[in-house]
């Protein structure tokens, strides 16, 4: 598997802030999805995928903008995969769909479905790209645009924001704290956020530790170790267990070694074969 990826640049990071892009040198198996906290645009490039189950009956669309996603889904490529993806922020999403996330949160949406046609011809221009920087550049320079634009901003900025930071690190601590440093009250704060994204603040913070703690159990992860350590947030080791059971279906010690035998540096997936 061959794999690029780099942070967006500061000036459009509040709205997408990375990229990756994956080539398989040989068919893969099918593949655990773990639960994503933040949306994504992700652009076959070559090959196909379809995703179980009955989140689409038909293949994923060649560019489809995948919704925060609450439980682990299984994912079966046709053929040699080659995918292109852009992490997007709250905001960034919120721009793209044109109303509020959790629109898209759990679901898997083609981008010809959304309101603005600039969304498909975003995924031709990434398709026609002839390198992995030239399509962070269209990317970047479509959320330019995007931003610049006088169109009207239905969802709640500030919440978007805030659910960006916990889903990036940027925030963490108990929801009462958060919500305090909010001027808010704890229900205040998980009414606005659920309506925002589609989960509820407590929700957003255990997928944000089980992001630092993919990464943190991965031997070689893509973009390196999280700066917060996520063992020292658990009581002790079984409570560790069972958090990332629960989350994920998978047991650590399983994905760690699945990870350390494939060499793969994506942490938020693993072959299902080798489980």
């Amino acid at each position: 598997m061959e794999l690029h990826w780099r942070v967006a640049d500061a000036d459009v990071r509040s709205l997408v802030w990375g990229f990756v892009e994956r080539r398989d040198a040989v068919q893969q198996g099918a593949a655990f999805h773990f639960p994503m906290a933040y949306p994504h645009l992700q652009v076959t490039l070559e090959g196909g995928y379809r995703v179980d189950p009955d989140l689409l009956p038909s293949p994923i669309p060649r560019g489809a903008l995948w919704g925060s996603s609450f439980r682990t889904r299984l994912g079966r490529p046709d053929g040699k995969v080659r995918a292109f993806v852009a992490a997007f922020t709250f905001e960034g999403a919120a721009l793209l769909l044109g109303g509020p996330p959790r629109l898209a949160a759990g679901h898997i949406v083609d981008m010809e479905a959304l309101p603005s046609p600039a969304a498909a011809a975003l995924v031709e221009r990434i398709v026609e790209a002839s390198c992995f920087e030239l399509r962070v550049r269209i990317v970047e320079d479509f959320f330019r645009s995007l931003s610049r634009a006088a169109a009207p901003r239905p969802s709640d900025a500030r919440i978007l924001r805030l659910s960006s930071a916990i889903a990036t690190d940027a925030c963490a601590g108990p929801v009462r704290e958060i919500a305090r440093a909010a001027g808010l009250s704890e229900r205040t704060l998980y009414n606005r956020i659920q309506a925002e994204i589609g989960c509820g603040p407590k929700h957003l913070l255990r997928l944000a530790r089980l992001h630092r703690l993919l990464r943190t159990l991965h031997p070689s992860p893509l973009g390196g170790r999280p700066s917060i350590d996520p063992l020292l947030e658990f009581a002790d080791q079984a409570h560790m267990h069972r958090e990332f059971v629960a989350l994920t279906g998978v047991k650590p010690s399983a994905f760690a070694s699945s990870k350390a035998k494939s060499g793969d540096g994506l942490f938020h997936s693993v072959l299902a074969g080798s489980l």
